[in-house]
């Protein structure tokens, strides 16, 4: 770069064309950018931010009922480059509930040297407290579980923990009969799946709970379809009453079972159906609904049963 001496400033600046000339200006543009930059940092300005709001302190035994709002706008008045860095990293605004009510100017205070707070929107907090309370709430998942063709729940699914203690204001938790997991999708599963899970946090200022993950099992296995027969049994039939056969005396279940207990399901004695005795005789129609019992330890899904009514006739001994 040429070196331009101050005897040969003007003389440079006075050519119209060359190098040197547009060196010149470009110097004098920036200086004078510099110049005017300075002293607009110099002089007092005015500026609005928004700021975070949190309420570091409740008065012993008490809990918020209501969440403060997560940010406040803060107008503030001082020299530019006082200003710049409130405004580049605005500071957190940390207030304590004392009080049920308090004016934000006051609570505010001082950001900063040389640095006067003019306003605060909006101009009071309302901070109603109520007493601290614990309880036991029990883990709710929320989300949707699918599954790929022919696979399905081989048992419940689980979470470890079930339950959880979390800690509030009373009015608070009196409306409160779970704890929600986070959103949890799950497609397409052919294996059980264990995962852990955050707990949701919509109540976050209001709640603590010190549990913030649960162990989701979801227990899969293979299905297969089948069909089977079961007898029609009546109950309740009183001594001495003509006995009453069920018409039809058996029933058609459609239903999907665990492969590996497909055997077992079209074997199990304790695989029937019964009417009552006196929902029969009392029915105006003569039908009523059969209870179906399953086989106990045998995972059943999607079961249908036909016909859907039993009708009786009376035997004559």
């Amino acid at each position: 770069m040429p070196e331009l001496r101050p005897a040969r400033w003007l003389a440079a600046m006075s050519q119209p064309d060359g190098p040197r000339a547009s060196w010149a200006r470009v110097v004098c543009v920036l200086v004078a950018a510099l110049l005017w930059v300075a002293l607009t940092l110099q002089k007092p300005n005015g500026a609005t931010f928004s700021a975070p709001l949190e309420v570091a302190s409740v008065a012993p035994g008490r809990a918020l009922v209501e969440a403060p709002p997560p940010t406040v706008t803060v107008t503030v008045e001082g020299a530019g480059f006082r200003l710049l860095p409130l405004l580049a990293r605005p500071p957190k605004i940390r207030v304590g509930a004392q009080s049920d009510k308090m004016v934000l100017l006051d609570a505010v205070g001082r950001l900063s040297a040389g640095v006067q707070v003019v306003n605060v929107v909006p101009s009071t907090l309302n901070l109603s407290t109520a007493p601290i309370v614990s309880r036991r709430l029990p883990v709710a998942l929320h989300g949707r579980i699918g599954f790929a063709p022919t696979f399905d729940l081989a048992d419940s699914v689980r979470l470890f923990p079930d339950s959880i203690t979390v800690t509030g204001a009373e009015p608070v938790l009196d409306d409160l009969q779970a704890w929600p997991t986070a959103p949890v999708v799950l497609d397409g599963l052919r294996d059980t799946a264990r995962l852990d899970v955050p707990l949701s946090d919509t109540l976050a200022g209001l709640v603590t709970f010190p549990t913030r993950v649960v162990r989701l099992v979801v227990p899969v296995a293979a299905f297969t379809g089948a069909e089977r027969d079961v007898e029609v049994r009546v109950r309740g039939l009183p001594p001495g009453a003509a006995r009453l056969n069920p018409d039809p005396v058996t029933l058609r279940v459609r239903f999907r079972v665990r492969l590996g207990q497909y055997e077992a399901a079209m074997r199990a004695l304790d695989f029937y159906a019964d009417v009552s005795y006196s929902e029969l005789v009392a029915s105006s129609s003569g039908r009523v609904f059969p209870r179906l019992h399953l086989p106990a330890g045998l995972a059943l899904r999607d079961v249908v049963v036909t016909p859907q009514t039993v009708g009786y006739y009376t035997v004559v001994e």
